[in-house]
């Protein structure tokens, strides 16, 4: 009805039931026909945008997987100029800092995500993929160190120091290279290694019921970053991984961390998945970011 009025009770300049009034607008045809129009309009905006948008989430993953199979393509290039080149025949050859720089970076990038999305989520809660990963790189850490540790030993002894020179070091990094493949042996296998943590991992988790695939899987990432971990360690210089940070909790910072899922914001709550990687010691440059996962994660 024309000059009805109405009152806003939710205008903080209305005051009280029975203040001020306020006219209520009146709509014509033409202004309801307009409106319909623009919502209309709006609606067909919408739907233009929400295509786009599925358009360019397309075309991202197409390119995610055309980087990691370039990724792939250049590692193999690399490894067969490597075999052209004399003095670097045979597939054991040790890889290069370089190669094992990008070596380090796609494992972090796609092998423990797929562990991450595939053997771990539907079966975990975050506790439990803290441990997985935990487990996993402190106890290659402890069979790498153990290996190892009895030459160091005689060596401080025999020089009577605390600590093994420079130039000695890099001769033992460079038979250890020459050799790595005996050394991976000789450190994992005798006694089997890496079948006991695969077997004490799947006993603690009991991933799909502890089917024999899901063991395999479990076997075949720990045999995985036991060869990452002792290449690493043998590399001169040695490729420093932060394994002790691992089930830490965490500040988000982009400068140090990476989402492993998901986006997290500066300073939220996190915890370290996959450590980070320093370059020649713990002081040095970081050449792979520590992979976070948010505390409040929602797994399916």
């Amino acid at each position: 009805m024309k000059g009805a009025t109405t009152q806003d009770l939710f205008d903080e300049n209305s005051g009280e039931p029975g203040g001020t009034l306020i006219p209520a607008p009146e709509l014509k045809a033409d202004d309801i026909a307009r409106f319909q129009s623009e919502l209309k309009d709006t609606r067909s905006k919408l739907q233009t945008v929400t295509q786009k948008f599925a358009s360019v989430k397309k075309d991202r993953d197409f390119l995610k997987k055309q980087t990691k199979e370039l990724q792939q393509s250049v590692v193999l290039m690399q490894s067969g100029m490597r075999e052209m080149l004399p003095g670097f025949s045979g597939g054991s050859q040790c890889p290069s800092e370089a190669e094992l720089r990008g070596k380090l970076g796609d494992f972090m990038k796609h092998r423990c995500e797929d562990a991450f999305f595939d053997l771990l989520v539907p079966e975990l809660t975050i506790e439990g993929i803290v441990y997985f990963f935990k487990e996993t790189f402190r106890s290659t850490q402890r069979t790498i160190e153990g290996y190892f540790e009895p030459l160091t030993l005689v060596l401080q002894k025999s020089t009577c120091s605390d600590s093994i020179d420079s130039p000695l070091s890099s001769v033992l990094s460079k038979t250890y290279q020459n050799n790595w493949r005996k050394v991976h042996s000789q450190c994992f296998t005798q006694p089997k290694a890496d079948s006991e943590l695969a077997d004490r991992i799947q006993t603690a988790l009991q991933l799909r019921g502890q089917e024999p695939k899901a063991t395999a899987e479990v076997l075949d990432f720990v045999r995985t970053v036991e060869e990452i971990m002792l290449l690493c360690s043998i590399c001169d210089p040695l490729l420093f991984l932060r394994v002790d940070t691992v089930g830490e909790k965490v500040s988000f910072n982009a400068t140090i961390h990476e989402a492993m899922d998901g986006f997290v914001k500066a300073g939220e709550s996190a915890v370290v998945l996959l450590p980070a990687v320093h370059r020649g010691s713990i002081q040095g440059e970081m050449v792979v970011r520590a992979r976070v996962l948010a505390l409040n994660y929602e797994l399916p």
